[in-house]
């Protein structure tokens, strides 16, 4: 195995340079020569397989990774804090409490991979595809999640504090008993989404579901004092939610359930509620 070059303070590796046709045991390898995992750029690599576990200490914070592929790995508690990943797979993999603090994923493909309780603040994700991930319990407050598909993935009490959530298509997701407070999402599409027991205090809700039915579920949600701008909800469950101080621009609630929903101190403009159960449209007036 040698070395390429140093690059921006990183070590350079490349597939094609790599006298190891085992590239999934090169990171453990790379104390023979005396080079630390940690700081390491990546390229082309095929890591299928790869585990990393370095006397108990799992640190691999600030590697760059592009254009490799990692599959049935196990990263379980590994930190990678400050890590920059591009156009990478990630299939099969138990990334369960993963460290992913201030790190970036651009163009990534994460699969059938398991992300349970990863800690991931100040997150970016950004023009990537996420399906079958479980990802409960994350830590992703402040992140920015941007272009990207995410479908078929549990984030089931999740920690999304002040995030930018923004240009996504969610289809199945879990998104129960998540906190989602003064977070932002925007420009979205969310496709048989579970809110349901969220906590998403001054949330802001913009430009969502313009055109497509949402199948939402959101059975006593928080959305004390949220703002909500060109946003439709169709078909969608709002049984028991608060919405009280809420204020809505331009929005659409269509046979949607809002039974026992608590809309107190609302204020509504240009916003339709049609054929809704629990909900009188006569009353809007006396909320303003």
């Amino acid at each position: 195995m040698s070395k390429l070059e140093d690059r921006a303070g990183y070590v350079v590796f490349d597939c094609d340079s790599c006298c190891t046709t085992d590239d999934s045991l090169f990171l453990n390898h790379l104390r023979t020569e005396g080079i630390s995992p940690a700081g390491t750029y990546i390229t082309s690599m095929d890591l299928k397989g790869f585990s990393y576990d370095e006397s108990g200490k799992k640190d691999l914070n600030a590697v760059e990774i592009s254009y490799s592929v990692l599959g049935s790995c196990d990263l379980s508690s590994v930190k990678m804090s400050r890590s920059i990943f591009s156009g990478t797979k990630f299939v099969g993999n138990d990334m369960n409490r993963i460290g992913l603090r201030s790190s970036e994923l651009s163009s990534v493909s994460i699969v059938d991979t398991k992300m349970r309780g990863v800690t991931a603040p100040v997150l970016t994700l950004r023009g990537s595809m996420v399906s079958g991930v479980d990802m409960r319990g994350g830590q992703l407050s402040h992140s920015i999640i941007r272009e990207s598909r995410i479908s078929s993935t549990d984030m089931s009490w999740s920690i999304l504090r002040g995030a930018l959530i923004r240009g996504n298509a969610f289809n199945d997701v879990d998104l129960s008993y998540s906190v989602l407070t003064n977070a932002s999402i925007e420009q979205m599409r969310l496709q048989n989404v579970d809110l349901s027991m969220c906590r998403a205090q001054r949330s802001v809700w913009s430009t969502i579901n313009r055109t497509r039915n949402n199948n939402i579920v959101c059975n006593s949600g928080d959305f004390r004092s949220a703002m909500f701008n060109k946003t439709m909800f169709r078909n969608a469950d709002f049984s028991g939610s608060d919405f009280r101080d809420a204020n809505f621009w331009n929005c659409a609630f269509i046979n949607t359930d809002l039974t026992g929903a608590r809309f107190e101190g609302a204020q509504f403009f240009e916003t339709e509620i049609r054929s809704c159960t629990g909900f009188d449209a006569l009353d809007i007036r006396s909320m303003h």
